[in-house]
């Protein structure tokens, strides 16, 4: 194999475990500090790495979506989330977690008259959005560390009672026990459930969105109901041949 080739796949699969800063980086793959940092450097040239003011380097999105690409087929996420979107004429999204990044794959708006706009949720931070506690739920310890570690811990009013980080770990392992978590603050309802694979994991959460006066009575039943199936049909689906490139 060729040794730079090998080295700099060492690397990205140790980034792919969470973020980390140049020394540890090469006491970890048994590398010199300069020649970790060459490494580093053209991989960042080249857009695969970011690195932030304290020295800290990450998987970027640029790579991350070079994964997704080649395993999900999107068409299989975009029709899961229309159809969704159609029954319970609700805007929705489908969220991923790439290593530390939470990433939109598909979404619908709602054909209704008055709708939540999908643009105050893109504005959201990680912590402001309830995809990314559902998908933080069911990630390992590793990514949960990775993400607290890179994005600190949520503010008050990103969420209540989770300012440290035993409370944060409390309530990712509540949800993921709940298996739908539901928040209904300024007027917005917000729900999310896991779209579960036979392996026990879930890569992608499901979210819909709406003005919490229409989340009563019959339609809120409905929604949580649908949303669940909807998961289920799409977990079915990613098992399948017919969803993996």
């Amino acid at each position: 194999m060729i040794q730079v080739i090998d080295r700099t796949f060492t690397i990205l699969e140790f980034l792919g475990k969470g973020p980390s800063g140049l020394r540890l980086i090469a006491e970890a793959v048994k590398l010199p500090k300069n020649t970790t940092s060459n490494i580093l450097k053209s991989l960042k040239d080249r857009g695969y790495l970011v690195k932030d003011a304290d020295g800290i380097y990450a998987l970027s999105d640029r790579f991350s979506v070079l994964t997704f690409k080649s395993h999900i087929d999107p068409s299989v996420l975009e029709s899961a989330i229309r159809n969704l979107s159609v029954s319970i004429r609700e805007s929705a999204v489908i969220a991923e977690l790439r290593g530390i990044e939470r990433y939109t794959v598909a979404k619908a708006d709602a054909d209704r008259e008055v709708a939540v706009s999908m643009d105050v949720f893109r504005a959201r931070s990680f912590y402001g959005l309830e995809t990314s506690w559902m998908l933080l739920a069911f990630s390992d310890d590793e990514t949960r560390s990775a993400v607290i570690k890179a994005r600190g811990l949520p503010t008050s009013e990103e969420r209540e009672h989770a300012q440290t980080k035993e409370k944060v770990i409390a309530l990712l392992d509540t949800i993921r026990q709940d298996g739908i978590v539901i928040r209904v603050k300024n007027e917005t309802a917000v729900l999310s459930v896991p779209v579960i694979e036979k392996s026990g994991s879930a890569r992608f959460a499901i979210g819909v969105f709406l003005p919490a006066s229409r989340y009563i009575g019959d339609h809120k039943v409905h929604i949580e109901k649908a949303m669940r199936e909807a998961a289920r049909s799409l977990a079915q689906k990613i098992n399948t041949s017919g969803a993996v490139r």
